[in-house]
């Protein structure tokens, strides 16, 4: 009779627990993570001419979005758009 009612408790309240636990949750990648960040401008940033952002405590190789207007000064806070390959894509900061 223990067992049974030991059994029915663990069905009923353990087994979400136990789930709970289990659950693989999403943490994004380094990469994945800036995105939408804002970054310091740390080197020029032009077309055709990366430069340089810091986001956080990382600095990374940076060049404009694909239709943002640049070129973009030391100093500047920008914002991360995307990532291709290494290199950040930012756009001015609204």
């Amino acid at each position: 009779m223990a067992a049974a009612v030991l059994s029915l408790a663990y069905i009923a309240l353990g087994r979400r627990w136990v789930q709970a636990r289990l659950k693989i949750r999403h943490v994004a990648t380094n990469a994945d993570a800036v995105i939408g960040q804002r970054a310091l401008v740390m080197q020029r940033i032009a077309d055709h001419h990366p430069g340089q952002v810091k986001v956080k405590d990382e600095v990374w190789r940076a060049a404009p979005a694909h239709d943002a207007t640049g070129p973009f000064e030391p100093g500047a806070v920008v914002t991360v758009e995307g990532v291709d390959g290494v290199t950040l894509l930012v756009r001015s900061t609204p």
